[in-house]
């Protein structure tokens, strides 16, 4: 017997009501609510601006050289990295990102999301969560790898 066993009617007519709505929300929707609630919520930390628009415009800067450009210790630039990464998986989680993804490709009965089937918005999005569910098409062999 599982959980949602125990629910009355009202609570499973609930249930079945909010599950619904959770799937009509659309990715484009979902991904523009998570972005929006991103730069709200690190635009209220000092410092983690400057250094998300560092990292997006020279993704190969070291530690060092951000926090030179903005007068804070690598080791400080490395904990505000980590709190960002932590706050977009956080969102993408609380957003069911990657479980819409799922839903989609399940319903669609296709079970693999190719990186070039995806808007920029929602591949930055799911490489900064680091998501298991990209594979990048390696253009010359036609061949896979997983990101």
């Amino acid at each position: 017997m599982n959980a949602i066993d125990h629910f009355n009617d009202e609570q499973h007519q609930e249930f079945l009501e909010e599950l619904s709505y959770e799937f009509s929300i659309s990715l484009d929707k979902r991904v523009d609510a998570v972005q929006s609630e991103i730069i709200e919520r690190i635009s209220q930390k000092k410092n983690w601006v400057a250094i998300e628009d560092i990292m997006k415009i020279h993704p190969k800067s070291t530690l060092q050289e951000i926090g030179d450009k903005i007068g804070i210790t690598r080791e400080r630039v490395r904990q505000i990295k980590v709190n960002i990464c932590s706050l977009k998986c956080e969102l993408a989680k609380d957003y069911r990102i990657e479980q819409f993804l799922c839903w989609s490709c399940f319903e669609s009965n296709q079970p693999l999301i190719f990186i070039d089937e995806l808007d920029n918005r929602l591949i930055g999005l799911l490489q900064d969560i680091k998501s298991q569910l990209i594979i990048h098409r390696k253009t010359a062999s036609n061949s896979f790898y997983y990101s």
